[in-house]
């Protein structure tokens, strides 16, 4: 069987076996690649979901919590509440 190696250098391989020990390093490699971006992204998610969490509490936990913000006062001169 002839197949590309990891150099893009055609080789001729014996057996499944002789390509998996060939290869196995390499694909090991793009596992752990990819374990650290999916961890990387779940962080920044977690990071997004506190972050709104935390706003909703900072809303539940004051009446005038838009006053926090800079067109919070023409909303409150409004009766938007």
């Amino acid at each position: 069987m002839h197949l590309l190696d990891a150099n893009d250098i055609l080789k001729k391989y014996n057996s499944p076996e002789e390509i998996l020990e060939e290869f196995f390093h390499i694909r090991l490699e793009y596992y752990a690649k990819r374990k650290r971006q999916e961890k990387n992204n779940h962080d920044a998610d977690n990071n997004r979901e506190e972050a709104k969490a935390g706003m909703k509490r900072k809303a539940m936990s004051s009446e005038d919590w838009w006053e926090d913000f800079d067109d919070g006062v023409a909303a409150k001169e409004a009766n938007f509440s």
